[in-house]
């Protein structure tokens, strides 16, 4: 005879206990267990950033990207910029490697061309991140009596790079080609070569070559001339010599007297 009462057989006590077992556990938290470092940090910033572009690239992205809260970035970097320069700085780290191991400046500069030609947004970001603000722009131009002959001066290249901000990492590079060719300002003409040619889209090998010869000097006697001579002396110690019209100008008429060009040649006249 069945005891008065609901009767529960053995399994529905089991789920009733396990019910009762699941509501007194823990909320489901998340909880971060990822192990954290500078390089996962740069690692997941260089992803985002080439995948989702600049704007998209904030703390909070990363920080989803790495499954870990946004407060453990910041302990390593104190804000997006900082984060980013060092993203766009360690690409160009091989470069530093190759000089410090005693490599050549020509070499350095191909690599140098060849990292900022594969990523062109980076390597422009480099330069805006570390850009000094309004108020100290006014302070990198030269002053007017700074030039000499259409050179600036070396006193006038100094004061324009101690109000310049540069990336650690370019400033690395020129000293480290500073001590190569024991000629610091001619350490920064060869990288700005370079950075022109980057910036302007030009070959490569016409870069380093430019390099090269302007780290070598000149090797012909009218290329010395035309880089020593200042503009106003060379025409004035031009020789004279008769004048030339421009290939494809138009050749001045006489009145009454017929001209006629010889086929084939842009700059002779016959009268």
């Amino acid at each position: 005879m069945r005891p008065n009462g609901p009767h529960y057989d053995q399994s529905t006590v089991h789920k009733e206990v396990n019910t009762l077992t699941r509501m007194d556990a823990k909320p489901n938290i998340p909880t971060y267990t990822t192990s954290l470092s500078e390089d996962r940090i740069l690692d997941a910033t260089e992803r985002v950033f080439r995948g989702e572009g600049y704007d998209a690239c904030t703390i909070r992205r990363i920080a989803r990207d790495l499954d870990c809260a946004v407060g453990s970035i910041y302990r390593y970097f104190t804000d997006k910029r900082q984060l980013l320069l060092a993203v766009t700085q360690r690409i160009f780290a091989p470069v530093i490697e190759v000089i410090d191991s005693g490599g050549s400046i020509t070499h350095s500069a191909r690599m140098y061309h060849d990292l900022a030609s594969a990523s062109p947004q980076m390597y422009r970001l480099m330069f805006w991140l570390v850009c000094p603000p309004p108020e100290k722009l006014n302070q990198i131009a030269p002053p007017a009596d700074a030039t000499v002959a259409g050179n600036l001066s070396t006193q006038a290249v100094g004061a324009a790079t101690a109000t310049t901000s540069l990336p650690d990492f370019v400033d690395s590079l020129i000293a480290g080609w500073a001590r190569r060719a024991s000629d610091e300002q001619a350490a920064r003409r060869c990288w700005a070569v370079l950075h022109g040619a980057i910036i302007c889209g030009l070959n490569a090998q016409i870069t380093v070559d430019a390099i090269d010869r302007l780290m070598t000097g000149p090797t012909t006697p009218q290329v010395q001339v035309a880089l020593a001579t200042p503009p106003k002396a060379a025409a004035a110690t031009a020789q004279p010599h008769d004048p030339v019209t421009p290939a494809g100008a138009k050749q001045p008429r006489t009145s009454g007297t017929p001209t006629h060009t010889v086929a084939g040649s842009d700059d002779i006249t016959l009268l």
